[in-house]
């Protein structure tokens, strides 16, 4: 510039259309440039966030970023005093991997409270740690082991809720939660492909909370500069004057894509009802046992209404159909074990009339060879008495005479050829 003492080859970002109020320039720590925005009186942190400045009083900050969930506590330069919680929306998903606790001096114990996305922030009922994790001494602790916390499971959108459970002559202390994301191990970058002046489509899937998209060295802002669906990344309508021509764009995926070229699926990502995965639902409904058929399940359901009335299914057929075979006579043996040939059983119940039961037989179980064995008790008066057979004709059992009123009912079986 014309007078300026600049170096050469400095460059200048003047003010336009095609950049926002309220952002500040930062480098992270690949040496890239980067963007922090808030309101025109809040000041930058040393972490990359921003938050009010502040001359007095209690004061934080935290956010999510890359794979960390980050919260800093400072009181303008007073003691620290527990409890105190930041709140933070987690714009990933990942799992839990490791956590650091910085602090200037003192010691320092910290909690991990989640809920899901939602209206209310975690409290203390929602809190995914056991005792806490702490510094002791030293300023910085940096520890991969995670066995304080109940669930390892972040959410995109999980509210995570960072609480200083306790702390010791510290005036500002900083606790990051790692996290690695679910995503593919590819993590380089890529050159989006132009299909309009405002659309670019990625060659990858970014994995939740992903992408970080550059634009001639400037990190775009999501749902601010551009919207992603899938693989389509679409800029508001203030950049078509600068897209208009070429210009340097470069994706990042520092935790992950999901797929090359396709929208897949992610592992936990099913929501809603069962009944609403129609697919699932049909499978679930039509499921067999390990090396079932089919056939084999129409058989096994169906088989009642397959045997007649005096049979049981023994099996299924190879066609599907079930194997009935008739139930035979109860076995009669003579006191050596020799099976009686012929022998078969009747029993059932009569109702006296006049102080006798008469029993009329018929079909198979008429007693066509002597007369059988019998006894009937009187299940009316419940007096256990036992009657024997008066007589029989083969096909006509008589038991009398009957006690009681005379109409008593028994029951009676009865054992011959």
């Amino acid at each position: 510039m014309p007078g300026s003492t600049t170096p050469p080859g400095t460059a200048f970002l003047s003010a336009g259309s095609t950049f926002a109020t309220n952002r500040t320039a930062i480098v992270d720590g690949l040496g890239r440039i980067g963007t922090v925005q808030g309101a025109p009186t809040n000041c930058v942190l040393v972490n990359g966030t921003s938050a009010p400045c502040g001359t007095g009083g209690s004061g934080g900050s935290g956010g999510s970023s890359g794979t960390t969930v980050q919260a800093t506590f400072y009181q303008s330069g007073a003691p620290l005093v527990a409890p105190a919680t930041l709140y933070i929306v987690c714009a990933f998903a990942g799992t839990i991997t490791g956590w650091d606790i910085d602090v200037d001096q003192g010691t320092a114990t910290f909690k991990v409270w989640k809920t899901a996305s939602g209206t209310s922030n975690p409290t203390s009922g929602n809190s995914i740690s056991t005792s806490g994790v702490s510094i002791s001494s030293g300023t910085e602790v940096h520890s991969t082991t995670v066995s304080d916390f109940t669930t390892l499971i972040v959410n995109a959108g999980d509210i995570i809720g960072i609480n200083l459970a306790a702390v010791s002559g510290a005036t500002q202390a900083q606790f990051t939660l790692e996290l690695n994301s679910p995503g593919s191990s590819f993590s380089g970058n890529e050159t989006p492909g132009q299909t309009s002046t405002l659309v670019y489509t990625l060659a990858h899937l970014p994995a939740p909370g992903s992408l970080e998209l550059y634009l001639n060295g400037l990190l775009m802002t999501p749902n601010l500069d551009y919207t992603l669906s899938g693989q389509t990344i679409t800029f508001v309508s203030s950049y078509s004057e600068l897209l208009a021509t070429a210009q340097q764009m470069t994706a990042y995926y520092p935790f992950g894509v999901q797929g090359t070229g396709s929208a897949g699926g992610v592992w936990g990502a099913i929501t809603g009802t069962l009944s609403s995965q129609t697919d699932l639902q049909s499978a679930l409904n039509a499921k067999l046992a390990t090396g079932g058929t089919a056939a084999l399940a129409t058989a096994l359901a169906s088989t009642p209404a397959q045997c007649s009335g005096g049979q049981v299914a023994t099996g299924i057929t190879a066609a599907g159909t079930a194997n009935c075979t008739a139930i035979t006579a109860l076995p009669v043996y003579s006191p050596g074990g020799s099976a009686v040939s012929g022998a078969h059983v009747v029993t059932g119940t009569q109702a006296a009339t006049s102080y006798t039961a008469t029993i009329a037989l018929s079909g198979s179980a008429v007693f066509a060879s002597g007369a059988p064995f019998c006894t009937a008790t009187d299940v009316t008066s419940g007096s256990g008495v036992q009657y024997e057979i008066a007589s029989s004709s083969g096909t006509s059992l008589v038991f009398g005479p009957i006690g009681g009123a005379g109409t008593d009912t028994i029951s009676f079986i009865c054992v011959g050829n």
